[in-house]
């Protein structure tokens, strides 16, 4: 599963955290820290409700099931790596026949 994929549904588990029992959560968190992850899980499952179980259920066997090798890097420093590389080859070989 994709770290996008993860995240959709950490997103997911989120919103019907706030919904049923009235806490924020940090998705972001949720897919890169397990030991937060393992808390928010305990937590939903302390409510009754079986629409927010299923939820818990499906986003605790993707993240825990996923080899660990898969590191991602936080966006920021992905825009600054991306700052730092050096621009495409010659720009003007881009615009030749088309409007700038």
């Amino acid at each position: 599963m994709t770290h996008n994929e993860l995240l959709a549904l950490a997103a997911h588990l989120h919103v019907m955290i706030r919904r049923k029992i009235g806490r924020i959560t940090d998705p972001e968190w949720m897919v890169s820290n397990p030991d937060y992850a393992r808390e928010i899980i305990r937590l939903a499952r302390g409510d009754s409700s079986a629409e927010l179980a299923e939820a818990v259920n499906r986003f605790e066997q993707a993240l825990f099931s996923q080899p660990k090798t898969v590191v991602h890097k936080p966006l920021l420093e992905q825009i600054k790596e991306n700052l730092a590389r050096p621009a495409a080859a010659d720009a003007s070989s881009r615009y030749i026949g088309h409007l700038r």
